[in-house]
């Protein structure tokens, strides 16, 4: 956008998938997001867009949670060498039958 002087303005509202670049996500997670009340935007006719302000929010306050969280222990990686021996499930009447 430019005005009267040439001068380049910011842009105030962006598409869902400009906001998915910002923020790193795919459309569908921004959506989630929208829907969940996380993120704000607007509707204009049939065109969903999201405030550059929602975006700067979003990532201030998911920066916070992330500065305010304990990180957990984390589990050893879930592979045959760790946990407990898988068991093959009992075969019922019907399985039984079959053979």
């Amino acid at each position: 956008m430019s005005d009267t002087n040439g001068q380049v303005r910011e842009r105030l509202l962006l598409t869902v998938a400009e906001a998915a670049e910002l923020l790193d996500l795919d459309r569908s997670r921004v959506y989630g997001l929208i829907r969940q009340g996380e993120l704000g935007s607007v509707r204009i006719r049939s065109c969903r867009r999201v405030p550059v302000a929602a975006v700067e929010d979003y990532q201030q306050a998911t920066v916070r949670e992330r500065r305010g969280a304990v990180s957990a222990p984390t589990s050893p990686r879930r592979d045959p060498g760790h946990g407990p021996a898988r068991v093959a499930p009992a075969m019922g009447p019907r399985e039984e039958r079959s053979r």
